[in-house]
Formats: structure tokens, C-alpha cells, sequence
């Protein structure tokens, strides 16, 4: 792939994010202004439960259903701090997603400049991986408020409550179902290899300096 395409295919990405950004904002303030609420839907991993339909709690209107302890629950919010919390918590997560992505265009348009290892490269490259990282953290906070609020807002169909698992309930003899927080930490997995590109730019950058030095 060339340096060109690669420099294209990495802004059509940015924009992306961008216009999802936006999208995500304009719908977060939608539902807090108009009352209406935002419906989100939401994967979950429960335990000891069977089969079984899930209600909401006030109205009793069948949301989902959970197989073989796995489901997907769709669940409106009302509340308006729980809809600006998930709003705000999305934005984060794009907007450095969207911070590192720039950092690396700008690192391909250097390359393609012909200096692979000039000085801000290696500042641009662990700019770009502590972004990816920090990232997955600030998933947490949104994972967090997904379960509390399918906790607070719906039951299963035998009447059971839905706890959201913590590490107190790790070790809890309590054995209502628990919604496990759904977290993947794939950024910080590729942070962690553009940090590494980073020390890998830093150690040539000095070997180019010392052979130059040398002639």
C-alpha cells in the first residue's frame, strides 16, 4: 500500500469518527431536550439464570429475551444525567480515538517526506499510543453506566432483580443473576505496539545521530 493511499484511507477514517462524533452529540441532546429519551441497546452475559423474558420494571413490556444465559436487552433511558454521562463517555472515547489517528497521519506524512525519523515522530507515535489506551479507560465509566441502568430499569420474568457484577460480588454467596461489565481492551493493545514503534523510533533517531556525528 502506498504511502498515498495509506494517507487517504487513514483521512476517510478520521472523518468517520468525526461525523459519528457529532451524530452521537446531536442525539444525546435530542433525547435529554425532547424527553423522549434514548434507546440503547445492550449485549449481556448473565449467571444462574435459564432461559427467561426480560421486562421492564415499571411497565412490565417484554424488552428482551435471555438464551442460554447470553441476550441482547434494549432499554430506553429517561433519566437525563445517565443519558449525558453515556453521551459524554462516547464522545471521549472518539475524540481520542480521533486525536491518535491524526497523530499517525501526520507521522505517515513525514515518512512520506522522506524523514522517517524526525524529531517529533517519536512524540507523535506515543502521543498516538497513550491516547489508544486511555481510550479503553474511559470505556469503563460507560460500561458501568450501561449496567446500571438495565439494572435499575428492567427484571427477568420470574422476578428476579439484575445486580451488576463487582469485585464485592466476586466472592458473594449471593446468586441473582449479574450482568457482567462488557470491556474489550483491543486499543490498548495497539497502543501498546505504537509505544514500542516509539522507543523503536527513538533508538534509531540516536543511531542515525551518532553515524552522522561519526562522518
Amino acid at each position: 500500500m502506498s504511502q498515498r493511499v495509506l494517507k487517504w484511507i487513514l483521512s476517510l477514517v478520521i472523518g468517520f469518527f468525526g461525523v459519528g462524533g457529532a451524530v452521537i452529540l446531536i442525539a444525546t441532546a435530542y433525547a435529554i431536550l425532547s424527553g423522549n429519551g434514548m434507546s440503547v441497546p445492550l449485549p449481556v452475559h448473565l449467571s444462574n439464570v435459564a432461559p427467561t423474558d426480560v421486562l421492564l420494571r415499571d411497565s412490565q413490556e417484554i424488552v428482551g429475551s435471555l438464551t442460554l444465559n447470553r441476550g441482547r436487552v434494549v432499554v430506553k433511558l429517561h433519566d437525563p444525567l445517565t443519558i449525558a454521562g453515556l453521551g459524554i463517555c462516547l464522545v471521549m472515547m472518539i475524540g481520542l480515538v480521533i486525536y491518535a489517528l491524526t497523530m499517525f497521519r501526520r507521522l505517515v506524512v513525514e515518512i512520506a517526506m522522506g524523514n522517517p525519523f524526525a524529531a517529533t515522530a517519536v512524540s507523535r507515535l506515543r502521543c498516538a499510543g497513550w491516547s489508544l489506551i486511555l481510550s479503553d479507560f474511559v470505556s469503563i465509566p460507560f460500561s458501568w453506566l450501561c449496567a446500571e441502568a438495565v439494572a435499575q430499569d428492567v427484571m427477568l420474568a420470574d422476578g428476579r432483580a439484575l445486580l451488576v457484577s463487582t469485585p464485592l460480588l466476586w466472592f458473594s454467596e449471593n446468586t441473582d443473576p449479574r450482568i457482567a461489565l462488557e470491556m474489550d481492551f483491543w486499543f490498548s493493545f495497539v497502543g501498546l505496539i505504537l509505544l514500542a514503534l516509539a522507543e523503536a523510533f527513538r533508538i534509531g533517531r540516536s543511531l542515525r545521530e551518532e553515524s552522522e556525528g561519526i562522518i
